[in-house]
């Protein structure tokens, strides 16, 4: 696929083990036991800036996944934490392998495109080279899916279950150049925090 200077296919993520554990049977967690998982895992600097705790956020992924293990509830409260914790963004979730393409899966944002097929777009990109995809400007992304006209940059990581890739985990900003190496990088620790705890036996 051809590609701008402003995007840049990463080196594979070596793939994280299947669940350590299938909570099932964990006791609920109570409300005041969720207080501090609720909390941005970004810190404001004195210049007004501010910067997500990725390590923060991987840990408060794996400490929510102990109620139920099920990739439906990981994903619902990891694409929460990922809207809360990471600035200026429009979108953030995930879309999962069906059939052989993508079919959205839990998100925070606004309604997003139902089914991508392989190759298409930023996910179908990630998903067909099994790399990362740190896109600066979107709109100069060879066959770019607009599935909101308001996103101008976005991080696609693919997540791995199994022997394959089960889905991706797509952040989106309305701002261009949004994302750094160093975002891609957090948000690779939290995919491999979600390949590690969440159960994707019925998908994988």
């Amino acid at each position: 696929m051809e590609r701008t200077d402003e995007t840049h296919g990463k080196a594979k993520r070596a793939q994280s083990p299947g669940p350590t554990h299938l909570a099932h049977s964990q006791a609920p967690m109570r409300p005041q036991e969720l207080e501090h998982l609720r909390e941005p895992a970004h810190t404001q600097a004195p210049n007004g800036t501010s910067s997500t705790d990725y390590s923060l956020l991987a840990a408060q992924v794996r400490s929510l996944s102990e109620e139920d293990a099920h990739w439906l509830p990981v994903l619902a409260n990891a694409s929460a934490l990922i809207m809360e914790s990471v600035p200026n963004l429009n979108w953030a979730g995930f879309y999962l392998m069906r059939d052989g393409r993508l079919v959205l899966g839990p998100f925070q944002g606004k309604v997003a495109c139902v089914h991508i097929e392989v190759g298409r777009g930023v996910c179908g990109a990630a998903v067909k080279h099994d790399e990362t995809q740190l896109v600066a400007n979107v709109h100069e992304f060879a066959g770019h899916i607009a599935c909101d006209s308001a996103s101008n940059s976005e991080v696609v990581v693919p997540i791995h279950a199994g022997n394959g890739i089960v889905g991706v985990l797509d952040a989106d900003s309305p701002l261009l150049g949004r994302f750094d190496e160093d975002d891609a990088r957090g948000l690779e620790v939290v995919a491999a925090a979600i390949e590690k705890v969440a159960d994707f036996s019925d998908l994988a």
